[in-house]
């Protein structure tokens, strides 16, 4: 919102979470499901193949080691989290529908219903987390 400073008011995930899910008066404008569930398809093959081309490479007999097959698919996770912000932000910018409220419009010069200021939308990046499982050794 532009009436309240970056530090006051709620956290950017806080306002994602009202407009994803509604809130009160606010609808549900569920940019980052739509945006999931657009792309599943191609996030799924996308998984696929490259966890299934980093078991042939390490399994296959080409010479690959553990290390190499992990930072590729780490480079391979990496580009699927930027495609997926991406979708996510066009997803935002996109969003239609429900619409704003006259009273919402007139306040924020714009009929999109999910960019105000554009920080909530330039703020969507990826992270990729790393977890170690453990064996039932427990090693």
């Amino acid at each position: 919102r532009r009436d309240v400073p970056a530090n006051k008011g709620p956290t950017l995930g806080e306002i994602a979470h009202m407009q994803e899910f509604g809130s009160g008066k606010i609808p549900p404008r569920p940019a980052f499901r739509q945006a999931f569930d657009s792309h599943r398809d191609y996030y799924a093959a996308f998984l696929k193949d490259t966890v299934g081309a980093t078991i042939d490479a390490i399994s296959g007999g080409l010479g690959t080691s553990w290390e190499q097959a992990e930072a590729l698919l780490m480079q391979n996770l990496k580009t699927l989290g930027s495609v997926h912000a991406g979708d996510i932000k066009m997803s935002i910018r996109d969003l239609k529908d429900p619409i704003n409220a006259d009273y919402t419009i007139k306040k924020k010069g714009s009929s999109n219903p999910l960019i105000d200021t554009g920080r909530l939308r330039q703020s969507i990046t990826y992270e990729i987390v790393r977890k170690r499982w453990k064996t039932k050794k427990g090693k």
